[in-house]
């Protein structure tokens, strides 16, 4: 009964946390990347980072979910936990960002009012840039400290290939991306940020398209996703039927488009500084695509914890996703569970129940 009380002392205190929070940003005191740090790791239900129901992230979430599950272990999804903010949710403690009136009146569930204690990223570079204290998060980072904040620790690779593509309409004379410098009055779609390096500004840099040269030659940037441009450039290139994510497989229908290579140096670049992989569009992965192209691929979704999520939980999460890896096939997006990758995690280090898991499956030396 002891134990009960203080369990159930502890669902006080983060529901009041959480509902101070609220109140807070409803009288605008507060963000909404509301705290709650230092909060012991659940392991009866924890809340899990992931996306909207229409997200690619949400995929990853359900599949973790559905895997615990027949493990006999319980998880809570938080279904707005994305963004440049997605891995701090973890890193951080915060509590689940509010539901905004659309997805209210959409009929999303309502969030958890718990901490976040795990989650997904597809923003490989994002947490490795946390995990560091670089870019955008040098003012909270770095996030492998013993000092703020907890370490960050990776759980699993698996593997959701994105492929970056860049089109233009069948019957534009643009032949590659080394022809647009030369073109004058395009409209280009394309999204950018100011505030951080990107994948799609690095693109444009390499092929000359400073924002001066834009300028002279009377070019336009347009919101992303724009299928009328007569450049689309966009990192979201999945065969995702979900309204969120279902740009190109609409815009290949509605309009001829041929698909451009990059350029090897760039694809090398690329690679390297946001940690993609080079690879071919596969012919035929859109309409238009008549012939595999030169691209590169976001390598996955990485499940990733803090190192305070006890050593026996992690152990049983690597182990659980690993039994259960046949889910991936019924989820709404193509993943792939590998085991020559899925401790590939980058800068972020192994959570150490994790990786004993591995070395007992063979997976990790």
């Amino acid at each position: 009964m002891p134990g009960l009380q203080t369990e159930r002392v502890r669902r006080s205190l983060r529901t009041f946390l959480f509902c101070l929070g609220m109140g807070l940003v409803s009288a605008g005191l507060l963000s909404h990347q509301v705290r709650a740090q230092d909060v012991p790791f659940d392991t009866k239900n924890p809340v899990f980072g992931a996306g909207c129901p229409n997200c690619t992230l949400n995929a990853s979430g359900l599949f973790v979910q559905q895997a615990l599950k027949l493990e006999g272990k319980d998880i809570r999804l938080c279904e707005t936990c994305t963004g440049p903010n997605g891995s701090l949710y973890i890193a951080e403690q915060r509590l689940p960002p509010p539901l905004s009136p659309a997805r209210i009146a959409a009929g999303m569930p309502p969030q958890p009012t718990d901490p976040v204690m795990f989650g997904a990223t597809s923003s490989l570079y994002r947490i490795g840039w946390a995990y560091l204290g670089t870019h955008v998060y040098a003012a909270g980072g770095p996030y492998h400290s013993t000092g703020a904040h907890p370490r960050m620790r990776a759980i699993a690779l698996i593997e959701a290939p994105i492929y970056i593509a860049a089109a233009v309409h069948a019957e534009s004379d643009i032949q590659s991306l080394d022809d647009v410098k030369s073109r004058k009055g395009l409209k280009i779609s394309v999204g950018l940020d100011p505030k951080q390096p990107t994948i799609e500004q690095t693109l444009l840099d390499y092929y000359g398209l400073t924002a001066d040269v834009l300028a002279a030659n009377g070019d336009t940037i347009v919101p992303e996703n724009t299928d009328s441009a007569d450049l689309i450039i966009s990192m979201n290139a999945a065969y995702n039927p979900t309204s969120e994510n279902r740009f190109w497989p609409l815009a290949t229908a509605k309009n001829k488009l041929r698909f451009l290579a990059l350029a090897d140096p760039l694809r090398a670049k690329l690679a390297k500084d946001f940690w993609l992989s080079e690879a071919m569009m596969p012919r035929n992965y859109f309409p238009g695509v008549d012939k595999p192209v030169a691209t590169v691929v976001r390598l996955g979704h990485l499940i990733h914890a803090r190192d305070d999520m006890p050593e026996q939980y992690a152990y049983e999460l690597a182990r659980a996703l690993d039994r259960h890896k046949d889910l991936l096939k019924y989820q709404f997006i193509q993943m792939t569970y590998n085991p020559k990758t899925v401790t590939q995690t980058g800068i972020i280090p192994l959570h150490p129940g994790a990786a004993r898991y591995y070395r007992e499956a063979g997976y990790l030396k």
